[in-house]
């Protein structure tokens, strides 16, 4: 089947997934990870005394923080077996059609829609037969 961006493979009942989200979260990860070190070392000057107009900086630090760990909630597995899944729901947000999955670990996956509407039926057809996705 081809998704969106990428594509996926059903082998062995596992989803093998090659949308490329691996990489962009490690990406976003990184820039997060930056400003919040930025934030942090602001912080730092700013009690030492040696700057007074860091106030901008320590609040995007501390926005980076939090998005870090809203970001850390989500999974970027590209190979997940039928057994790691626990739900899946179907999503619809401004056009943009996608099922999350939550995973037993707690953390979620995205996955697009795929781009032909009769790979997306019977990918819908395979989540409900698996029990995974509600009517």
């Amino acid at each position: 089947m081809e998704l969106q961006s990428g594509d996926l493979k059903i082998i062995n009942n596992a989803l093998h997934i090659n949308d490329g989200q691996k990489r962009q979260y490690l990406y976003l990860k990184i820039a997060l990870f930056m400003g919040f070190v930025n934030g942090a070392v602001n912080l730092y000057h700013y009690f030492k005394g040696q700057t007074h107009y860091s106030y901008l900086l320590i609040g995007i630090g501390l926005i980076c923080a939090f998005a870090l760990i809203w970001f850390f909630q989500y999974s970027n597995k590209e190979v997940i077996s039928f057994e790691e899944i626990q739900e899946i729901k179907y999503k619809n947000i401004l056009n943009r059609k996608s099922f999350m999955i939550r995973l037993k670990s707690g953390r979620k996956r995205e996955l697009f829609f795929p781009r032909y509407k009769s790979d997306s039926n019977k990918l819908i057809a395979l989540f409900q037969d698996k029990g995974f996705l509600k009517k």
